[in-house]
Formats: C-alpha cells, sequence, structure tokens
C-alpha cells in the first residue's frame, strides 16, 4: 500500500533522483521558454496539485518522474500558499524506470493531438457560454504556437 503525505509546496525541494536523472536529459526538466503561470489562480494550481500525487523517495523526497509543472509553479506569486501530496516509493529504481519509460509509452496517444483537443474544448466550452482562458494564453501554457490550437 503506498503511503501519502501533505506538505507545503514551499518547503518542497525539487531534487531529482541519480536515476532519473541518468535516464533522461537535464534539459528536460525545463521548459523552453517562460510561461505565464501566472494568469492562473491559486484555487487552479491547487486543483491540478491535487490531482497528481508527486512519486518521490520515501527517505530522500527526491522526485522519480520529471514534472516540469513543480518547476513552473515555483515561479508562481503565490506559490507558498500551496500544498501538494507525496507518494512515498521504497523501491525508487524499478519505479524511475515504470514511470518515466513505461508509462511515458502508454501516454504517448493521449499527448499526439494536444493542440487539436485544446481547440475542440476551448470551443465546447465556448459554446456552452463556459469562462476558460483565450486561445492565447492556452497556447502560452502549452508551448505551442496559436496556429496549432487553430486545427
Amino acid at each position: 500500500m503506498a503511503n501519502y503525505k501533505k506538505i507545503a509546496f514551499k518547503d518542497f525541494s525539487i531534487q531529482y533522483h541519480p536515476v532519473l536523472k541518468s535516464i533522461i536529459p537535464s534539459s528536460r526538466f525545463f521548459p523552453k521558454e517562460p510561461v505565464p503561470i501566472d494568469i492562473l489562480t491559486t484555487q487552479q494550481l491547487q486543483l491540478i496539485l491535487d490531482s497528481m500525487p508527486v512519486p518521490v523517495c520515501k527517505h530522500s523526497h527526491e522526485l522519480l518522474i520529471d514534472m516540469p509543472l513543480l518547476t513552473l509553479l515555483k515561479h508562481h506569486p503565490k506559490h507558498h500558499e500551496l500544498f501538494i501530496h507525496l507518494l512515498l516509493i521504497d523501491d525508487p529504481e524499478s519505479t524511475v524506470e515504470t514511470l518515466a519509460i513505461t508509462k511515458l509509452a502508454l501516454q504517448s496517444p493521449e499527448f499526439k493531438h494536444t493542440g487539436h483537443k485544446l481547440h475542440q474544448r476551448h470551443r465546447h466550452a465556448k459554446s456552452e457560454n463556459r469562462h476558460t482562458l483565450s486561445k492565447k494564453q492556452l497556447s502560452q501554457l502549452a508551448q505551442l504556437s496559436p496556429s496549432a490550437l487553430r486545427t
């Protein structure tokens, strides 16, 4: 059974497990260009964090998967108000391989058409008169060109 621990995000130090560092290039941990993370409210960010426990080594709290979102959130002006849920793992080596390689392979089809999915979901939300970010803001957050959201 997995153990979870909730901590203040400001108290979490983003450190990667050595096995993860050996599998993933260090450039992968950082966004390509600045992302306007401050357009999101703390409530939105907390909901996102609540939906994804962060797998870490039980003893060192080193990350066992690359999560660039955590680096982005550190730049939000109110990141000190956020909390994260740590998933404490006893066997970091096999976990890193499962999360960094196998999970990525399983999720690949999901991310192939991100621009198209964002376009469709944005269009449906607007047709239902729901408040959502603009296409420009979505493209900036997704690090896609605005034209990628028009397909």
